[in-house]
């Protein structure tokens, strides 16, 4: 199995998971937000920590109580938890509250999440027991007529329609840029204007009616709408030069991001390949040619000891007797063969140390381009 393949709750570590946590604060209006924890370690993070403030100052309990968004819901004991679904596992149709298998609350506040059965992309459900034993026993009460069916309608249409579209972009947002946003302060006010500007809405939306119960039950259900969108949105976005999903929103000192050095070592990287492929390619090349220009060198030099072996047996066979004043025809030809012999040579002196040098430059840049690889 590629790594491609791996499932989702099978890539990641038990030890760095990621949990949604759904709130429910009624049943019967299906009202319930969720509260995604990243970095989790399953092995080590009890049921009882999640449920209180040990574990870190933002979980369950701390946010519930400590952020504004959570006000509607400070009001309910929250005691039990639940396991709703696993990816790639267990699934339910129950929109707000699987009702069967009971084996799959959690009694024990001392087990860990990850003796619970809890992997990564898990999703729990944290309400109040005497609430959900309730249901249990009227499970359709107030559900179908408690929220006006046309809003309701419109927002579970409107959410499935953009889920739909993160889907379809998922498949290319490896071909697409991410979107660029400078600092973490800057995603929070696109999504602080983004939930201004959606509650706004909804606020004209039912300015002719009355009703508490229904402006909560849709309060609960657009702002999970805008965190289901915001964080189907972080994989599309870059902050400060980093992936949104890798960062850790918690911490707020980041080192900035310099475009420019990040721009020199893309040009550094760029350079060390061309220098590769220009050491390539001379060792390719180089190398024949030298030996083309020895071969040339050596025949030449082979023929002139031809001819001077011939000359000098043609003295031995016949015995010639040199007189001491030779024949001007033989001066010069001693001049010629004296000539050429040491315009040979000349040219040895010449070649080999241009060879040389060759040699030492192509070893001075192979040194010079493992100096930038390091």
């Amino acid at each position: 199995m590629s790594s491609d393949d791996v499932p989702v709750n099978l890539a990641v570590p038990k030890t760095d998971a990621t949990l949604t946590v759904r709130v429910i604060k009624s049943f019967e209006y299906r009202t319930e937000k969720s509260l995604i924890l990243h970095h989790v370690n399953l092995e080590t993070t009890t049921v009882g920590q999640l449920k209180e403030t040990r574990y870190k100052p933002w979980l369950s309990v701390v946010a519930i109580q400590t952020q504004p968004a959570w006000k509607p819901y400070r009001n309910v004991a929250l005691d039990t938890i639940k396991l709703y679904t696993k990816a790639h596992g267990a699934k339910t149709t129950n929109l707000i509250i699987n009702l069967d298998h009971d084996e799959w609350i959690f009694e024990d506040d001392s087990k860990t999440l990850a003796e619970m059965g809890l992997e990564n992309e898990s999703e729990v459900s944290f309400f109040n027991r005497q609430l959900y034993e309730d249901f249990k026993q009227h499970p359709d009460t107030r559900a179908a007529d408690a929220q006006p069916p046309y809003l309701l309608f419109g927002l579970h249409n409107l959410f499935h329609l953009g889920l739909h579209n993160a889907l379809l972009m998922e498949a290319q947002r490896e071909d697409l840029p991410r979107i660029s946003v400078e600092t973490l302060d800057d995603w929070r006010r696109i999504k602080r204007n983004y939930t201004i500007a959606a509650l706004t809405a909804l606020d004209e939306q039912l300015s002719g009616s009355s009703s508490t119960e229904d402006r909560e039950a849709l309060l609960a259900h657009l702002h999970r709408f805008i965190d289901k969108t915001f964080e189907m949105a972080r994989p599309n976005v870059r902050v400060n030069g980093q992936n949104l999903e890798e960062i850790n929103e918690d911490e707020e000192d980041m080192e900035p991001f310099d475009e420019g050095f990040d721009r020199h070592i893309w040009s550094l990287s760029d350079q060390s390949l061309r220098w590769d492929l220009q050491i390539a390619k001379e060792r390719r090349t180089k190398p024949e040619e030298i030996e083309k220009q020895m071969r040339e060198l050596l025949a030449s030099q082979a023929e002139l000891d031809a001819e001077e072996a011939a000359a000098m047996a043609e003295v031995a066979e016949e015995n010639v007797q040199v007189e001491e004043d030779l024949p001007a025809d033989m001066h010069q030809r001693i001049e010629d063969i004296a000539s050429q012999t040491f315009a040979i040579v000349e040219e040895l002196k010449q070649a080999v140390p241009v060879q040389l040098e060759r040699s030492e430059r192509v070893k001075t840049v192979a040194a010079e381009i493992n100096n930038l690889k390091l």
